[in-house]
C-alpha cells in the first residue's frame, strides 16, 4: 500500500508553489448549533451550520532574497490551491483566501523559520 508523505502536499498561491518546504495544514470546520428536539431528554442536539477553511504553511526563510509574502501581505486576498504532487487533477482543493498571520521565528543557533495563516473566504 503506498501513502501519500508530507512533501507531496503542496500549497500553491495564484499558481506558485509556496509550500513544500517544511510543512503545510489543511482545516475545514463547521458550526455545530444546538437546537431544541421534543425527543431527546436529558441530551443535546445538534446540526450541521456553517463551514469555514484555513491553510497554514510553515517554511524555512532564506538568505537571499525575500520569500513570497512578507509580512507586509497581511490583509491581501489570494488564490490557494492545495494539491497532491503527482495527481493535481484528482485531489485538490481550491479558493481564496486571506493572508491572516505572517510569522517569523528566530531562535539562537536554528535556522530562522516563518509560518502564513490563509484564512479562507466563501467555498472551497
Amino acid at each position: 500500500m503506498a501513502y501519500i508523505k508530507g512533501q507531496d502536499l503542496l500549497i500553491s498561491l495564484n499558481g506558485t508553489v509556496i509550500a513544500a518546504a517544511k510543512s503545510c495544514d489543511i482545516e475545514v470546520d463547521c458550526d455545530l448549533p444546538e437546537v431544541s428536539s421534543p425527543n431527546s431528554s436529558e441530551y443535546r442536539s445538534f446540526r450541521a451550520g456553517r463551514k469555514s477553511w484555513r491553510v497554514s504553511v510553515n517554511h524555512l526563510i532564506p538568505t537571499t532574497g525575500l520569500a513570497v509574502l512578507n509580512v507586509k501581505n497581511v490583509g491581501t486576498s489570494y488564490t490557494l490551491k492545495a494539491y497532491v504532487r503527482d495527481n493535481p487533477s484528482v485531489d485538490s482543493i481550491e479558493g481564496t483566501a486571506f493572508l491572516k498571520t505572517a510569522r517569523r521565528t528566530g531562535t539562537w543557533g536554528n535556522l530562522v523559520q516563518g509560518s502564513w495563516i490563509f484564512q479562507g473566504s466563501g467555498d472551497i
